[in-house]
């Protein structure tokens, strides 16, 4: 009970799951399983750009680095370097979706 001229505070208890900075939400389903957002197209020609880098690498990127730039392993095996941008970075994210978790 409170006193005479105080205000009632509400407590949010629920459950919240973290979000990135860059989006400030997350879609669920009705099983409460996350969806992405849908991506634009992808452009054929970045596709085959960013494949071509791979190769000349000789390894995959680091798809922590480019995606979110928080990659923390000390000795990581993927590619690094200068970070991917435009319709090449689009591309990693339509790769990278189809990997299994």
């Amino acid at each position: 009970i409170g006193k005479l001229g105080t205000t009632a505070q509400t407590i949010d208890i629920s459950k919240t799951k973290k979000t990135s900075p860059n989006r400030p939400y997350l879609l669920l389903n009705s099983k409460n399983q996350r969806v992405d957002i849908p991506l634009p197209k992808v452009d054929y020609n970045a596709a085959k750009s960013l494949e071509e880098k791979k190769i000349k690498k000789g390894t995959n990127f680091c798809n922590k680095y480019h995606l979110t730039a928080t990659c923390t392993q000390e000795h990581c095996k993927y590619t690094h370097g200068p970070r991917l941008v435009g319709p090449e970075l689009l591309a990693l994210k339509h790769k990278t979706r189809g990997l299994q978790c």
